[in-house]
């Protein structure tokens, strides 16, 4: 399965650190949400970035409505938050209330070089200290890429990271 290794880092985390509070861009089916909502006890707030359409892999459904369904199988209490729309936009709009809010933060949207990029820059003044940010597909055999773009975002970052490579690969970043 390719992701395999994306959903167990994700499981293991959220069941060896406290995450209260989640970004995710890039929801698509909700596979990588589920795994966070069942294992993250502490989860306080999910918020999902997403277009909806068809591209970057999307769904083409045009709306969440399948993400409220799936989260209502959950005695999830919290807040859900949906940013309907491109990442570009919606997630500098969260800015400056919720820097450094965010305890986990997927990146598995725009797969071009320079969106992938803008996610991750964006993203990073979102997380908390000692939070971090996953970033999937580094290891995609559609989106080369992708790799060298985690690796020179944590270069300018001096970011504490790890990179996996099983099934399409994952990086992940730690803000210190």
């Amino acid at each position: 399965m390719s992701s395999a290794s994306l959903h167990d880092y994700l499981r293991d985390h959220c069941q060896l650190h406290d995450v209260w509070h989640y970004l995710e861009i890039g929801v698509r089916e909700g596979d990588s949400l589920r795994v966070v909502v069942e294992n993250g006890h502490a989860l306080q707030s999910v918020w999902l970035s997403d277009t909806w359409g068809g591209e970057y892999g999307g769904t083409n459904r045009g709306s969440h409505w399948h993400i409220e369904k799936l989260l209502d199988e959950f005695p999830f209490l919290g807040r859900i938050a949906f940013l309907d729309g491109d990442s570009r936009v919606t997630i500098p709009a969260l800015m400056p209330q919720k820097a450094n809010a965010f305890d986990l933060v997927l990146v598995d949207g725009d797969h071009s070089a320079a969106g992938a990029m803008a996610d991750l820059q964006n993203v990073w003044p979102l997380v908390r200290p000692d939070g971090c940010v996953v970033f999937h597909d580094t290891n995609h055999p559609a989106h080369p890429e992708l790799r060298q773009v985690f690796d020179s975002f944590v270069a300018q970052h001096r970011a504490p990271h790890l990179v996996n490579d099983a099934g399409y690969g994952l990086g992940v970043a730690w803000k210190n």
